[in-house]
């Protein structure tokens, strides 16, 4: 279900950008999209209370059990903490993007797509990494979709309510559609053998040079 929520979420971004008026996601549209976000959230929640006054055994890893907790005021500060490191950082690394983007000689579009999504993506990479290396695939899968989804409805969709968004016409032309075919050849891929076995992970990684190459070529 996460995954067609992906699909959905892709084919309405796409609406979106070529609906007819500008290539922009202005703020009605923002707000459709964190609406939906809203949606999603209510209803992984009530899937999951759902599921466990059906009896449905969820497997936890043990050091979760083990983990008895900090104090509250521990978690506010480093919550805080947390926060502003995170303002910082999205400064610093925005001004670092866009140097390398005019001593590169390439848009900062092209940037934006290599060093920031690899920058943003660090911690997923991590923990997704760690999870399938765990066994805990679920999670790692999880970890994938709901990022994906956050993004699309979250990310886009606060980006668009507060200050509307207009979209490059390389990204609609050419980007746009690559984030289309490979969402839509991600559901056969998972559906033959039940898994992401490593020759689809070869075959993701390829895909993803031949993207870069073409885009800054």
């Amino acid at each position: 279900p996460r995954f067609g929520i992906t699909v959905v979420n892709v084919v309405v971004l796409f609406m979106f950008f070529f609906d007819g008026t500008t290539h922009l996601i202005n703020r009605w549209e923002g707000i459709v999209l964190f609406i939906l976000i809203i949606a999603f959230t209510y209803f992984m929640i009530w899937k999951s209370r759902k599921e466990k006054k059906a009896g449905v055994k969820i497997e936890i890893n043990e050091e979760i059990h083990e983990n008895k907790g900090s104090p509250i005021w521990k978690s506010i500060v480093f919550l805080i903490g947390g926060c502003v490191a995170l303002v910082i950082g999205s400064n610093w690394l925005l001004e670092a993007a866009t140097n390398i983007a005019s001593a590169a000689g390439v848009t900062p579009f092209v940037i934006s797509v290599t060093v920031l999504a690899f920058g943003t993506s660090v911690p997923e990479l991590a923990a997704s990494a760690i999870a399938a290396y765990r066994k805990q695939t679920d999670i790692a899968i999880g970890n994938l979709i709901g990022s994906n989804i956050f993004n699309i409805l979250c990310v886009v969709g606060l980006t668009g309510t507060v200050a509307s968004m207009p979209v490059a016409n390389s990204a609609l032309t050419y980007d746009l559609w690559w984030m289309l075919a490979i969402t839509a050849a991600l559901l056969p891929l998972m559906l033959i053998g039940g898994k992401i076995h490593r020759w689809k992970g070869v075959l993701l990684i390829f895909t993803y040079v031949l993207y870069i190459y073409l885009l800054v070529a």
